[in-house]
């Protein structure tokens, strides 16, 4: 551990732990405050889970999670630079990357997102720039953190766990829904989906129908969300050449 190199990168963690708590507060309580309409959330594709949980909704978006879990290990290595704490910045990190990734792979492309300036700074700060700046942490402390397989499944277990989470939300929240547009009412049978993706009648944004596709999409999401975690933690690992243990993923007890 080079706690002498490191003591003049700490004021670096400092600022980044006080930036992403107060730019992901801001944003997180303007979410809370100007929730829409209940009615807004209902729509003839889909139904919002927002539509159930109104003004507590953020507090399960995946995407504040990550951002604050960030926020506090920054935090935590500043007060302490312990290999236990690295650990946490390292899992934490991996975590950010997911939201990261997830976010300009599938959701990014909603126009709607960029249509006005105060959605478009909100993604930005939690899907862009403080996903960069926990890299850069993390590039801080490469040579000085040792993780291990064990670390890299349990932020896997985290993230099926969100997954399976996602599911109890839509399972309990399915039934039969109407729909009043100007012209008509749609009836529609579906649940509440927090991410468009994540619409286990629709997984992926799967439309056709087929229930044996839909199985096998849905059973696909869940591999997806245990393989993620280890691709994105196996990603830093080689890129900024983090020691690693070789001990198992389960350690026996003596």
């Amino acid at each position: 551990m080079i706690k002498s190199n490191f003591k003049k990168d700490k004021i670096f963690f400092l600022f980044i732990g006080i930036w992403i708590l107060i730019s992901t507060l801001v944003v997180f309580i303007i979410e809370i405050i100007y929730i829409k309409a209940r009615d807004q959330y209902i729509r003839p594709t889909g139904i919002d889970f927002r539509y159930f949980f109104g003004h507590f909704s953020p507090f399960i978006f995946f995407t504040y999670q990550s951002n604050f879990m960030l926020c506090v290990a920054c935090f935590l290595i500043y007060r302490k630079f312990s290999s236990k704490i690295q650990r946490l910045y390292f899992a934490f990190t991996s975590l950010i990357t997911i939201t990261f990734l997830v976010y300009w792979a599938l959701l990014s492309w909603n126009g709607k997102t960029w249509q006005s300036a105060d959605t478009a700074i909100k993604s930005l700060i939690t899907h862009l720039i403080n996903p960069i700046l926990g890299f850069i942490g993390l590039f801080l402390i490469r040579k000085s953190i040792i993780v291990d397989k064990a670390l890299f499944l349990r932020s896997a277990f985290y993230v099926f766990g969100y997954f399976v989470f996602a599911l109890i939300i839509y399972l309990l929240s399915y039934g039969k829904y109407q729909i009043k547009t100007e012209t008509s009412t749609v009836t529609i049978w579906d649940g509440g989906t927090i991410y468009s993706f994540l619409n286990f009648k629709k997984p992926l944004f799967y439309k056709d129908g087929n229930i044996g596709i839909v199985v096998i999409l849905d059973i696909v999401m869940f591999l997806i969300a245990l393989f993620i975690p280890f691709v994105c933690a196996y990603f830093w690992k080689w890129v900024f050449r983090i020691q690693m243990t070789q001990e198992p993923f389960f350690k026996k007890k003596k």
